[in-house]
């Protein structure tokens, strides 16, 4: 007879995987455990139960520990759910190319709603159909941290393609999709830029809404969105951007880097022109850089008192790259 001496009858502590809860605290001979991953990560090693046994007289786990990952891609059919960039929580991986088809029963619409978004400006995206694949119209393209708060599908699919370069990644997103039944009376709600105001909270069929942007950013379209009678809007949700120079006028205001609070893209040559009372003077501000990407802050000027906050006008270099230039000229009014 084969005899186990205490303490030798029960297989080591597996521990609790990441991205998981276990179920089963006993780890004696003939126990089993189970293991299931959070809400958006699928097992990437393992099955979902291993057992102690005896094998060859030793006790061991049947099978390796399960491990929990988000998947690059896949395709949803339950009523909600979560997508994460491969790699969540930690960095998403270079050169990905991630496809995702959400889909919801005939007659719903599929509602996104980003809670996490940082991919690598202007290299790492995300796009957004609005139906099964790539060939559906784009609801958007999204990089940096700029997302909307949400966005609906006019039918019951949505698909979304996240691509990266071979170079820097970053935190990538975390977003939740629902299936949800459009109102008969009115549209879902178009949400609100980021950076920017929505006036008016009717969203029944024949109401509209509009839009304006915080001081410094300026509006994609001007149009204001009608509910029509189909239950969706006239126009997309507009877009509160940082631009690369333009007419500014009033006795105060403010100017931003080009997307900002992003980091502002290579090879700028930006000008703005600052239009003030007759007689109070015309300041011309110009920014040019000729170097890589470098973090900006907020250039504020008060030209009613007829003074230019030179402390405000300049632009952080972090990559220690390419300096920025300033040019300021001042010509009456």
């Amino acid at each position: 007879h084969f005899i186990l001496s205490f303490g030798h009858n029960e297989c080591p502590d597996p521990g609790v995987p990441i991205n998981a809860r276990r179920f089963g605290d006993n780890f004696q001979l003939g126990s089993s455990i189970s293991v299931i991953c959070e809400e958006g990560f699928i097992k990437t090693q393992g099955t979902e139960t291993i057992t102690c046994m005896l094998v060859d007289g030793k006790v061991m786990w049947s099978g390796p520990i399960p491990k929990c990952g988000a998947p690059c891609g896949g395709h949803f059919s339950s009523p909600s759910g979560v997508i994460l960039s491969p790699g969540w929580p930690g960095y998403y991986k270079d050169s990905l190319n991630c496809e995702w088809v959400i889909e919801a029963e005939p007659g719903h619409s599929i509602k996104i709603t980003f809670e996490r978004f940082q991919t690598e400006l202007n290299y790492d995206v995300l796009e957004v159909h609005d139906g099964p694949n790539l060939l559906s119209p784009l609801l958007g393209s999204y990089n940096g941290t700029q997302v909307p708060q949400f966005l609906f599908s006019s039918s019951n699919f949505i698909y979304l393609l996240f691509t990266t370069d071979n170079s820097r990644s970053n935190n990538g997103f975390k977003i939740h999709y629902e299936s949800v039944t459009v109102n008969t009376y009115s549209c879902l709600d178009p949400g609100i830029p980021v950076h920017g105001r929505r006036y008016g909270h009717d969203f029944s069929i024949g109401s509209t809404v509009s839009f304006s942007c915080d001081p410094g950013y300026r509006l994609s379209h001007e149009e204001p969105l009608l509910c029509e009678k189909n239950h969706w809007w006239s126009h997309p949700l507009p877009t509160c951007d940082a631009l690369c120079g333009g007419d500014v006028r009033g006795p105060s205001g403010t100017i931003l880097s080009p997307g900002y609070p992003e980091l502002y893209p290579n090879s700028l040559n930006c000008t703005w022109t600052v239009d003030v009372t007759h007689g109070k003077g015309k300041y011309i501000l110009s920014f040019w850089q000729g170097g890589s990407r470098a973090k900006s802050r907020i250039a504020t000027l008060d030209l009613g008192e007829q003074t230019l906050a030179s402390s405000g006008i300049y632009l952080e270099e972090i990559y220690g790259l390419g300096p920025w230039k300033e040019g300021v000229s001042k010509t009456t009014g």
